[in-house]
């Protein structure tokens, strides 16, 4: 069987028996399917750098690709088939489609590509042209020792490179930073590639410093940074010095409309409106008087992007980005028209979207997560003088909420983005249950939780938006504990937090000391969590914010009460008792103990008469009473509790006691 299409067709085979009659057998789905495999066909990273394979063929729906590599020092690669260089080396790259059969995966089709993964030890510039004239320009980009190290892999290395553009001499040439002209500003880790703008006629060096900060960390022998250079000439065109030479450059099998949508449009009340392109643009005017007088008026109108002073860091996170090819002869003049195919690719297929028209030049890019895309364009897939990079830096345009986010918070986003007139843009979400926004303000009040996508939308149809998560209620249960154990809070998010409760008791007298030593009594803890409040005004939420509350009741073991805190021992007073006031479990722990040998101390007595009392008798020796005067120092103490009480013993003379 052999086939020429790609269809979805059915087979059987019929026979014929001895007495002619014809036997067929059921019919059987089959799917021919182009051959599957893996794209680009090699893969050139530096170390440090990501990019995507892509495959293709296969059958529909296709099934799961697993991506494996042959060394994981050297490569490594996700389930997307995003490839990252680890280390120098070569790897080869397997792709395999699989499939489930009887809770088994099964290969089918498999493909290989090689990945070189190289150290950057040298730079060079990628120039189209070296002689331009005076008001034309061109891009440069960075590459590395050979036609494989190109921007797609050096421009996408997460860290470690920085690329530093410089000219010899001043006002010959310009450098101007990619998308420059629509107000986002380029870093110099993704500054790989450059417009030079032709200014004044003369000779000037372009030079490019890229700094190694981690990239050869591994190699000592290597600079810290990498340069190189190229010499350009601007020259002065040719000009008449009357009349005016209008030409209209084009390549050959090639169109161009005479007549087309301008950049702008009257209407019969006067009313200017631009569309998508900038540019020049020449505006008549025609008066024309009941006297017969007639007048015109040739006004001059520039259709430029709008922007403040403040530049965006990258492109928004949901923008369409409009972007046109432009071509340009080997004198750096640029083609009104031309029937060459514009080949556009991107290393990451998962942060941007092509829309590419083969029917126009101009493509549109969607930014779909945020991320750092090289994007390549190519006239000719084999001459690299027709070859552009461009980074296209993606990051969410709307501010971050501060922490994270509960139901009952009031949240105010922000955008620095407006429109064309400075007019800033409307808000919206994916859910209003989750979240209430206010369209005008950027005020929105958390209801539920769960996940939500934040939108701001300009007045043209542009949008950019931002996820946002809101976490669940605290639900919080009190579990038992002992007085002074941790007291644990148990949350039904991904959140724990730790609590002590210590009870103490403000000075009172030493009868209620007494008291409270000694009965028995339990503490009942409650603890309530209410959320915040929106501005009802605001947001117009008649609803009261929700509460929760929970209560247990700990028990509860009192200090011990001591009403002595001196004692004074003679020869002729030698023993002194030490009263202790508290509850049966609290005596029955009490600990007694001396700094010192010379006092002698009784084991504890629990009075007959008073059961919250216990009696402790003090014995100085003979060495203690000779040295006068000498102190020493009875520590009461508990393993129910970290109260301590310490009571000071003096000796003192006789005559001294008496008197």
């Amino acid at each position: 069987m052999k086939f020429k299409e790609i269809p979805i067709t059915f087979l059987h085979l019929s026979a014929v028996d001895g007495h002619g009659r014809t036997i067929s057998s059921s019919h059987k789905n089959m799917q021919v399917y182009p051959p599957f495999n893996l794209q680009p066909r090699k893969l050139t990273l530096a170390v440090g750098s990501v990019q995507q394979v892509k495959w293709e063929g296969g059958p529909h729906p296709q099934n799961r690709v697993k991506f494996s590599v042959s060394d994981r020092s050297i490569a490594v690669v996700t389930e997307t088939g995003l490839v990252r260089g680890v280390a120098v080396g070569v790897v080869k790259l397997r792709g395999a489609l699989q499939t489930q059969d009887t809770e088994a995966l099964i290969t089918f089709l498999q493909d290989e590509v090689e990945v070189e993964v190289f150290n950057l030890t040298a730079v060079r510039i990628q120039a189209p042209l070296v002689t331009l004239s005076v008001g034309t320009e061109m891009p440069v980009y960075v590459m590395g020792s050979d036609s494989g190290q190109n921007p797609l892999s050096l421009g996408s290395v997460e860290s470690g490179l920085s690329f530093h553009w410089s000219l010899r001499k001043a006002g010959v040439l310009e450098i101007k930073t990619r998308h420059a002209e629509v107000g986002v500003s380029v870093s110099p880790s993704h500054s790989f590639s450059a417009l030079v703008r032709a200014r004044a006629p003369g000779r000037t060096s372009l030079k490019v410093c890229v700094q190694l900060q981690q990239i050869n960390a591994s190699n000592t022998s290597l600079s810290d940074h990498l340069t190189d250079e190229i010499q350009i000439l601007v020259f002065e065109e040719m000009q008449l010095t009357a009349g005016s030479p209008g030409s209209i450059l084009m390549s050959p099998l090639s169109q161009y409309p005479l007549q087309r949508a301008g950049l702008v449009t009257v209407d019969d009340q006067g009313v200017l409106r631009t569309g998508p392109d900038t540019g020049l643009a020449i505006l008549e005017v025609y008066a024309m008087d009941i006297c017969g007088i007639n007048q015109t008026l040739l006004i001059t109108v520039e259709v430029s992007v709008y922007f403040d002073k403040y530049s965006l860091p990258a492109f928004p996170l949901g923008w369409s980005i409009r972007m046109r090819a432009l071509y340009y002869d080997n004198m750096g003049r640029q083609f009104h028209s031309h029937n060459i195919q514009t080949l556009v690719t991107a290393n990451r297929d998962d942060l941007v979207q092509l829309i590419v028209d083969k029917g126009s030049q101009p493509f549109l890019v969607q930014t779909a997560s945020p991320g750092l895309t090289v994007l390549r364009v190519q006239g000719d897939t084999t001459n690299p003088f027709l070859s552009d990079y461009t980074p296209l830096f993606v990051m969410p345009a709307i501010s971050e909420p501060p922490g994270f986010l509960r139901s009952g918070d009031v949240i105010c986003f922000n955008s620095p983005i407006t429109d064309h007139q400075g007019q800033r843009g409307r808000w919206d979400v994916s859910s209003s249950e989750i979240l209430q926004m206010n369209s005008e303000t950027g005020v929105a009040f958390a209801k539920n939780s769960g996940t939500v996508v934040v939108y701001y939308r300009l007045e043209g149809g542009q949008q950019t938006f931002r996820e946002v998560i809101i976490s669940l209620f605290y639900f919080m249960l009190l579990t038992e504990a002992s007085l002074y154990d941790s007291l644990l809070t148990c949350l039904s998010c991904p959140v724990s937090a730790q609590y002590s409760c210590r009870i103490s008791v403000q000075p009172q007298s030493d009868s209620i000391l007494h008291l409270l030593s000694t009965w028995p009594l339990s503490i009942h803890l409650s603890a309530c969590l209410r959320t915040q409040s929106a501005p009802a005004a605001l947001l117009s939420l008649p609803q009261s914010p929700p509460s929760f509350q929970s209560s247990l009741q700990l028990p509860y073991v009192p200090a011990f009460h001591c009403p002595v805190t001196k004692i004074q021992l003679s020869s002729q007073r030698p023993v002194a008792e030490i009263t202790v006031f508290g509850t049966t479990d609290m005596l029955s722990t009490l600990k007694v103990q001396s700094d010192t040998p010379d006092i002698v101390l009784s084991d504890p007595v629990r009075s007959d008469e008073d059961p919250t009392l216990l009696l402790i008798s003090v014995y100085p020796t003979s060495h203690f009473l000779d040295q006068l005067p000498s102190t020493a120092s009875i520590t009461l103490y508990t393993d129910l509790s970290p109260q301590k009480h310490f009571v000071l013993v003096t000796g003192v003379m006789d005559n001294l006691e008496s008197g």
